[in-house]
């Protein structure tokens, strides 16, 4: 049950001395728990996360998964999320479980652990939001083709002159006419992607609407995340399309 990354919810570390490292857990679901973990000063580093319930270890994995949300958001190479597996007698006190990441000088920090019905809510955010993400990878990949057909466009009429002064039977023009369908093609689908965008945030609003009648004003958090990483989205694609 992958979610967009948050730097933000990790609490702060004890020892005011030591770089917090960045994580949280993102849900328990089906007896199995699921989050990320990153240490900014050794980016490189897989963290161990330990679970422990009334102060004893009852498991415990390494964050060394891939999930391309933590890499689209700067988390490291991406390979940071965990997935463990809980005992069965722990699996009905989830409230009551503490998580830990231990660095490699075995410096431990608490992880955030949501609450069943915050997860609930956060599930209901984060499926939207990750295709809106995606759609914006897309574009970026779109934009940047076009960037090389725009460069491609531009060295052509020096290539066409060139081969015309040492082979009068070529046509310069063929190639450019060529690109710029090819440019049109692109800008075309480019209208497409943006118009499905339009389509998936209008459905975010109807989600988000929902949620705020089943749960009123314990959502404040979850709306204020929300619009922050919606803004995120919007901001780069408006930086792409300004290229």
């Amino acid at each position: 049950m992958a979610q967009v990354a948050e730097k933000l919810d990790t609490p702060p570390p004890e020892n005011e001395g030591a770089k917090p490292i960045n994580g949280r857990v993102d849900a328990i679901d089906g007896g199995r728990m699921f989050g990320w973990a990153h240490d900014p000063a050794a980016p490189g580093q897989r963290l161990k996360v330990r679970v422990l319930l009334d102060g004893a270890p009852v498991a415990e994995a390494i964050a060394d998964r891939n999930r391309p949300d933590l890499r689209r958001n700067g988390i490291g190479d991406g390979q940071h999320a965990f997935e463990i597996a809980l005992p069965e007698a722990v699996q009905k006190r989830s409230r009551d479980l503490v998580v830990m990441a231990f660095t490699g000088d075995d410096a431990g920090q608490p992880l955030r652990v949501p609450q069943p019905d915050e997860q609930a809510a956060e599930a209901l955010i984060a499926a939207p939001l990750t295709r809106v993400l995606d759609k914006l990878d897309v574009l970026m990949a779109a934009q940047r083709q076009l960037q090389i057909s725009q460069r491609s466009l531009q060295r052509v009429p020096h290539i066409g002159a060139d081969a015309a002064e040492t082979d009068g039977a070529d046509d310069p023009n063929a190639g450019i006419d060529g690109l710029r369908a090819e440019m049109s093609r692109r800008l075309d689908d480019l209208d497409v992607h943006l118009l499905r965008m339009d389509g998936v945030v209008a459905g975010m609003e109807k989600t988000l609407a929902a949620l705020q009648k089943r749960a009123g004003g314990d959502t404040k958090p979850l709306v204020l995340l929300l619009f922050v990483l919606m803004g995120f989205a919007a901001g780069a694609l408006l930086a792409l399309l300004a290229r």
